[in-house]
């Protein structure tokens, strides 16, 4: 398609309005020689929509440099824009693409769990950029803008390619083509960083943001919910390689993208921007991988052993804040029965016993709170000290260890007098009980 003829046209066409408007009484009328060019910006435009994008190799600005990097060249109102794709036809991983359902939980409500809302795979997106930076302020410029979609059998990644910076304005204009048909997007980070620059950059160029009216799901702040008691960093390469089985090889470090594309721009060699591209790649893909689990995981969480006991952990806090204790208690339980490392054990254990205090089962409690002090005593505190020390003392009968924890718990800094005459008065009992 000759682009330079079609924004002629358009040109020609906005002058000829711009002088009829300037002629009174030309309201009613209308120039032959609009309609004329009208017809043949209309032909124009059917062929610009309807052109299938050239397939070439990505050409640098100003640089005679030949590349291997192949790309697709496509024509905006805008300007020339690029963008590189890639299929794929089987798995991301453990996940069978053949196999994914049409509808997946939506995890951002109640983390999808025992929840009626849904979302369309078929009309859901997924977002990963690389930037110039690594920093989140609006300097920093989205170079690779990649989405992914399941469509036809498979899972296919458009990037957007930033070939200069002089083209941002027709890359942000054939992302908003691209995305326009989804109602939802899924990031890794996106509402801090993704997002967040996208959105900076769009407001930059003038130009509508397009996903501000897709809804949002973050999958980092839905796994901190289940991963979050025992790992404080969540990467997406931790997850895929623990969830999904994917162990990335020769994968290049995050930190050094933003200086693969100044090299670009200085040189015009492109080699290692295609180890960029594969990176972005492969995060899309991933990031569509872990939502497909989590959906699979909640409907079977035995299933997924990877995932089974953080997932019922998730679901004992939820139920907990929901004051629902039978449900909670009944997955802390499912919790405390899996194999895990002993931390997390004693962390969960913490959280039963709690439970068990709200249900009035003061004995499972006790027992409980009196297994974690013999391994992790700082867990326990003064008032869990005096529940201990209270029920040794009137049902255990075992005045030894009830004058034990209320000592324990005189050492406090809080209640200190209280618990001190409490445990005065256990060692009287005590000592009557050893002169009979």
């Amino acid at each position: 398609m000759d682009y330079k003829k079609f924004e002629e046209l358009r040109k020609r066409i906005k002058d000829i309005e711009e002088r009829d408007a300037c002629i009174e009484g030309t309201g009613s009328m209308q120039d032959s020689s609009t309609v004329g060019l009208k017809e043949q910006l209309g032909y124009y435009r059917t062929l610009k929509e309807n052109a299938q994008p050239e397939f070439i190799f990505l050409e640098s600005r100003g640089k005679s440099v030949t590349s291997n990097v192949a790309v697709y060249k496509t024509e905006t109102d805008f300007g020339t824009s690029f963008f590189k794709q890639k299929l794929y036809l089987d798995r991301i991983g453990r996940i069978d693409i053949t196999g994914i359902p049409a509808f997946i939980n939506d995890f951002n409500d109640s983390l999808g769990l025992e929840c009626n809302a849904k979302v369309s795979l078929s009309e859901s997106l997924f977002l990963d950029i690389e930037t110039t930076s690594l920093e989140s302020g609006c300097g920093n410029c989205a170079y690779i803008i990649g989405i992914g979609f399941f469509e036809g059998g498979c899972f296919t990644v458009h990037q957007y390619f930033l070939r200069d910076f002089d083209e941002e304005h027709s890359l942000l204009s054939a992302v908003n083509e691209g995305i326009k048909r989804f109602k939802t997007v899924f990031t890794y980070n996106g509402k801090r960083f993704d997002l967040n620059i996208l959105q900076s950059r769009y407001a930059l160029n003038r130009i509508p943001f397009e996903f501000e009216s897709k809804y949002h799901i973050d999958m980092l702040g839905i796994y901190r919910k289940i991963f979050g008691h025992r790992k404080k960093k969540l990467k997406l390469t931790e997850l895929e390689k623990e969830l999904l089985g994917i162990e990335r090889i020769d994968d290049i470090p995050s930190q050094l993208i933003p200086e693969i594309y100044y090299q670009y721009l200085r040189t015009g060699y492109s080699e290692l921007l295609e180890h960029v591209f594969e990176h972005n790649a492969q995060d899309i893909a991933s990031l569509a991988g872990v939502a497909v689990y989590l959906n699979n995981a909640l409907l079977e969480p035995e299933r997924h052993e990877e995932i089974c006991s953080s997932l019922y952990y998730a679901m004992g806090k939820k139920a907990s804040k929901r004051k629902e204790l039978s449900q909670a208690q009944h997955y802390f339980e499912l919790v405390c029965k899996s194999d895990i490392e002993p931390a997390t054990y004693a962390k969960i254990c913490y959280e039963l016993s709690r439970v068990y205090v709200n249900n009035g089962a003061y004995d499972k409690a006790t027992e409980l709170w009196n297994n974690l002090f013999s391994f992790y005593p700082e867990m326990i505190g003064s008032a869990e000290l005096k529940r201990m020390a209270i029920h040794f003392e009137r049902y255990d009968k075992d005045l030894a260890k009830a004058f034990y924890f209320a000592i324990k718990a005189s050492e406090a800094k809080v209640n200190r007098e209280e618990y001190s005459r409490r445990a005065a008065r256990i060692f009287k009992k005590l000592l009557k009980n050893i002169r009979k």
